[in-house]
């Protein structure tokens, strides 16, 4: 942060004026303010002054996130897959910070996953992540008999009647 520059300088039209400096610095919140005022006097005491005032903002704090959505299991075949939310927000003690958003699909088999990641980011360039991570199972193939026991007649009064045959898979 610039403080007083000794090159400043004046003149005058009867000698050499003394040229001084004041530093004063001030804090609201995030906001930062230093106000350098040159002051030149001349041996008369006549006087004029210069100021300088510089502001910046000090945020080393990133922003937190108001509401990002739990990590959520949707079972099988669901009807629609969440994407980005759109009410999914921030906040930060120096301004309104953005929210984006990114989308990666996975696919291991039947199984899919979606990661969710929002990103809020401050003016300063803090930031934060929130994920998300959508599970659930694609499947619509019914399944299928390895050995199935055929149709059987057994006739008149049978002695016995079979159950269910441990073996068929």
């Amino acid at each position: 942060i610039p403080g007083c520059d000794p090159t400043v300088g004046a003149t005058d039209d009867c000698g050499v004026p003394t040229v001084s400096c004041e530093l004063v610095d001030a804090t609201n919140g995030c906001a930062r303010t230093r106000t350098i005022t040159y002051t030149a006097l001349d041996t008369c005491n006549n006087s004029n002054t210069c100021t300088q005032v510089i502001t910046w903002t000090a945020d080393t704090t990133p922003p937190v996130f108001t509401n990002c959505p739990a990590s959520t299991n949707l079972g099988c075949n669901p009807a629609s897959i969440p994407g980005c939310d759109p009410t999914v927000g921030a906040t930060d003690d120096c301004g309104v910070p953005t929210v984006s958003c990114e989308l990666v699909d996975a696919t291991n088999g039947c199984a899919r996953t979606r990661t969710i990641t929002y990103t809020a980011m401050d003016t300063c360039n803090n930031s934060t992540t929130c994920t998300q991570v959508v599970t659930w199972t694609v499947d619509t193939t019914p399944p299928v008999f390895t050995n199935c026991p055929a149709s059987t007649n057994l006739g008149c009064n049978p002695a016995s009647i079979p159950g269910c045959d441990p073996t068929v898979g």
